[in-house]
């Protein structure tokens, strides 16, 4: 009975040790994506920003309607979908690390109980 409750805690363990560099992996290449998206982000931002100065400059007036966006309207789209994801995977990566440490709360108080499991 022993010698299968240890076999057990070991798959167990292993099985954990597999999800943690899962884990680790998924969140290297999330922290990657997002980096790459706010950096995108950025850009964006500042093209859009300098268009709406030079505009301002050249008519005397903030831009106001859709037809002035026209010439940016693509880059005025990217931003906005750019900025969904990264609020995107920003809340699944929230959301995962809730999940987690429920999961390590759980397994915490499951073993508290008997002294031969922890």
């Amino acid at each position: 009975n022993q010698i299968n409750a240890r076999k057990d805690n070991r798959r167990s363990e292993n099985n954990d040790n597999a999800l943690s560099r899962n884990t680790h992996n998924d969140s290297t290449s999330s922290a990657n994506k997002i980096a790459a998206l706010k950096k995108e982000r950025k850009m964006l931002n500042l093209m859009i920003r300098n268009f709406e100065d030079d505009f301002y400059r050249k008519n005397n007036r903030k831009v106001s309607s859709l037809d002035d966006t026209l010439p940016m309207a693509t880059y005025y789209r990217r931003y906005i979908t750019v900025k969904k994801a990264i609020a995107s995977i920003e809340g699944l990566e929230q959301e995962t690390n809730e999940e987690m440490q429920v999961e390590e709360t759980n397994n915490d108080t499951s073993h508290s109980g008997n002294p031969e499991q922890g």
